[in-house]
């Protein structure tokens, strides 16, 4: 590799008599070269980063399970993800007091999504939507659900149609109701996801754009991870982000739930799971990976963990938003917050302090030559039996 020089890209002048004089001008030439220099590294840079971004983009669209449809949109018009099919319509449907939500379908779930999307309408807005069975069927002013036996409907898929008279909502059941729905929130005016009553909401104008949806999803497994072992959230928090995964017509929330830095799960049999394993000392102003272990006599204050209420009640609420909970318990390593609450399972009998970040490498785990260990809750198949409990099944 040729080594790049400052004499490279200036020629410096000759040493003048004056030594004050020298010093000052070798300075001016070298932070002159020291300029050139870093633009020289800044263009390079930007050339780096223009390519990657091409490659990235080349690679993204060509790896696909199948070509994305193209999709004719109005400005400002945004559905996420971009439907199979949208083509947008002149006018717009006005949400008004007098506007009905009618039901086509006897199913309680279908009728459960009905209501749910009558109840984020009048706390944001004021307006409170009847829903009312389909027969009564009215002309205008109505959002209409209606179950669809066509084989073209997967569960997920949905077909919306909105003209200034009606909104048209067809699904083969629950689920393509809830994502057409959501479909619905993000048409309306971003105020709909506000946290309540939205000030001077007589003035929001609740229309929704006229089109045509198609819509299905290409994938069966839409979902995203929270790891609530190494950094703890609390129920409300576990909560709000299902309705984030929700309101993204995603179907599964992958919770981890253990891990060296903390366990988060009741089992009420061995409760020095929650009582020390859920806890770490309290370094959060170092980085993950340099920070000190806890040392003799130091508390424990950092963490938390959820009761079987707690988890019985979010696993109701994910069932409401159609997104399936898939629990993930660390073994056989990964496990220092069971070992420190319980060291006779592992290989050397401890004792053992709960990490407060990472470290390498990971030597202890769970004992495969003691034959009590395999009895300990802790091990994936007891530990999801404390979860099921909770959930009442």
């Amino acid at each position: 590799m040729t080594m790049v020089k400052a004499t490279d890209f200036v020629t410096l002048p000759p040493p003048l008599p004056s030594l004050r004089e020298g010093k000052m001008r070798e300075r001016g030439v070298s932070q002159m070269n020291d300029l050139r220099l870093t633009r020289g590294r800044m263009k390079m840079n930007r050339i780096v980063v223009g390519l990657f971004i091409i490659v990235t983009c080349l690679a993204v669209s060509t790896c696909g399970v199948k070509t994305v449809p193209q999709i004719r949109e109005k400005a400002g018009v945004s559905v996420i993800p971009k439907p199979e099919r949208l083509d947008m319509r002149p006018g717009s449907f006005a949400i008004t007091p007098d506007t009905k939500i009618i039901l086509g379908t006897a199913d309680a779930q279908s009728a459960d999504v009905a209501r749910y999307f009558a109840e984020r309408i009048k706390k944001v807005s004021g307006i409170e939507l009847q829903v009312l069975p389909s027969t009564s069927r009215p002309e205008r002013n109505a959002i209409i659900l209606t179950e669809s036996t066509k084989p073209g409907y997967s569960a997920e898929g949905y077909g919306l149609e909105i003209s200034p008279e009606l909104v048209i909502l067809k699904a083969a059941g629950p689920r393509g109701f809830f994502y057409g729905v959501q479909t619905l929130f993000q048409l309306l005016p971003p105020a709909v996801y506000s946290e309540g009553n939205v000030p001077d909401a007589a003035n929001v104008v609740w229309s929704l754009p006229c089109l045509k949806i198609a819509d299905s999803p290409r994938f069966a497994w839409r979902g995203m991870l929270l790891d609530v072992s190494r950094h703890f959230f609390s129920k409300e928090f576990v909560k709000e982000y299902i309705d984030f995964l929700a309101m993204h017509k995603m179907n599964t929330f992958h919770w981890h739930l253990t891990d060296d830095q903390g366990w988060r799960v009741e089992i009420k049999r061995y409760p020095r799971l929650t009582e020390i394993g859920a806890w770490r000392v309290d370094r959060e102003d170092k980085h993950w990976n340099a920070r000190e272990r806890q040392q003799p006599g130091e508390k424990a204050t950092l963490g938390g963990f959820y009761t079987q209420e707690d988890i019985k009640e979010i696993i109701a609420y994910a069932a409401s938003r159609f997104v399936t909970i898939v629990p993930e318990i660390e073994m056989p390593g990964h496990c220092l917050s069971a070992l420190a609450s319980y060291p006779q399972y592992s290989c050397s009998g401890g004792p053992f302090t709960i990490p407060p970040g990472g470290y390498w490498p990971i030597k202890d785990v769970y004992c495969p030559g003691n034959e009590e260990t395999f009895g300990f809750p802790a091990l994936g198949r007891n530990a999801m039996i404390g979860v099921r409990v909770a959930a009442g099944r």
